[in-house]
């Protein structure tokens, strides 16, 4: 018998003993260039090839030992604890927001047709990511971005031209963070590499600006400063003087257009004035208008369920929020801790990032510190304490990232490693 046909049946009978398919091709690769090594040590002391392969499998452990020792080492894991505590989240903004609506408004409209239905799409979603090997985010992380960014653009021509404002566009720009940190693994110690990414960076943060939506501006240019921070501290990126002067100007163009956005629209909502029965200070910064579109901010306002919170519960939603964002932070550390991948950290840590913002951008929007034009009325919600239908689907799916990274947490720096040399080979 050949030694390829050798080798090939010791291997096939171990992973017989193996229930996970995606493990079971790492030990196809990692015991063939093991046993191939021991192979090649034994010829060069001078042993016949026959010699040498009986040498190496009469050294071996029984196959079935080998398999069964793999099947338990190498499992998927569930992450049980953040998903109950994510589910418990929605629950208490479920909670809050059932007593603040009447029976009929329960059974017969918003929350029964819209809520109910997007979380169970969002719980499926969240599910059928958790169970993708993650590390196509970074393989693909160009052709991901260039997909994201047409897409983008098509939204952008029909909503401009053929609705009055934007809408499914806002929730795009959701996503380019987390396809940021995919750039950023990529192009990891690569001369330039903050250059490349910040340039990437810049179209979906000029076309924020061009729509004249502070709040999303803001959203992912404070993303874009963690990602960029994140990857200097991981001396992901060797800084050159171009570097950091490209850095610097962007920062700077991005920063104005902030502050320009924010306290020179003609269109700011009094937030004292819809919270008269609430011990909640806004920051009013232009005058009120009155026209239409003023009335439809207004009225957008008005409804936003945290709105709805304070003005029949005071400060308790808001309190409840923040610790329960400590926790979830607390949850989102220790997992970063016990990852071994490094991609795997870093997806952690996006995620992290991006709930973080959200939880506080969406609360200080709300208190008007960060304020909302009426040319794009566009909110960010706290994550899952607050849901509007679509971004409760939104932040699942990116749960079901951090489930991704977990459940393959066994074996995630070996397929980690797998892929960058498949890369390479290519």
């Amino acid at each position: 018998m050949e030694v390829h046909d050798q080798v090939m049946t010791y291997i096939d009978t171990a992973k017989e003993k193996m229930r996970w398919k995606r493990a079971k091709k790492l030990m196809e690769l990692e015991l063939s260039e093991q046993l191939y090594d021991e192979i090649d040590q034994h010829v060069q002391e001078g042993l016949s090839e026959a010699e040498a392969v009986k040498a190496v499998f009469d050294k071996a452990q029984a196959p079935e030992v080998v398999g069964d020792t793999w099947d338990k080492q190498y499992r998927p894991k569930i992450a049980w604890k953040f998903g109950i505590f994510v589910l418990t989240l929605i629950f208490i903004g479920f909670a809050f927001y059932l007593v603040t609506v009447s029976v009929n408004d329960l059974f017969m409209g918003y929350v029964t047709k819209s809520l109910f239905v997007m979380l169970g799409c969002g719980i499926l979603l969240w599910a059928v990511i958790c169970l993708i090997d993650y590390t196509l985010y970074f393989r693909y992380a160009k052709l991901l971005y260039t997909v994201l960014c047409l897409l983008s653009l098509g939204v952008f021509y029909y909503e401009s031209t053929y609705r009055n404002g934007f809408d499914w566009l806002n929730y795009i720009f959701l996503f380019f963070p987390i396809l940021w940190g995919g750039l950023l693994f990529y192009w990891k110690n690569h001369n330039y590499a903050l250059l490349k990414v910040s340039l990437f960076a810049l179209f979906p943060m000029l076309l924020a600006g061009y729509m004249m939506s502070a709040v999303l501006l803001i959203y992912l240019f404070l993303s874009y400063l963690f990602i960029i921070g994140y990857g200097i501290w991981q001396k992901w990126l060797p800084l050159s003087l171009l570097d950091w002067i490209f850095f610097g100007v962007n920062a700077v163009y991005i920063g104005y257009n902030v502050f320009y956005l924010t306290y020179h629209s003609p269109y700011v909502y009094d937030t004292p004035k819809l919270l008269e029965s609430a011990s909640f200070i806004g920051h009013i910064t232009a005058p009120i208008a009155s026209d239409q579109l003023f009335n439809h901010l207004e009225s957008i306002i008005q409804n936003h369920p945290l709105i709805v919170y304070i003005q029949q519960f005071g400060w308790l939603p808001v309190i409840v929020i923040l610790w329960l964002g400590l926790v979830f932070l607390f949850f989102f550390l220790k997992m970063m801790y016990k990852e071994n991948s490094a991609l795997g950290k870093l997806l952690i840590f996006l995620v992290m990032v991006i709930f973080f913002i959200q939880g506080v951008v969406g609360i200080l929007d709300i208190a008007g510190i960060f304020l909302t034009t009426a040319e794009s009325p566009f909110l960010i919600y706290p994550p899952f304490l607050v849901a509007k239908p679509i971004f409760l689907v939104i932040n699942l799916m990116f749960a079901g990232l951090v489930s991704a990274v977990v459940y393959q947490q066994t074996i995630g720096e070996k397929l980690l490693q797998m892929r960058l040399k498949q890369m390479q080979e290519e």
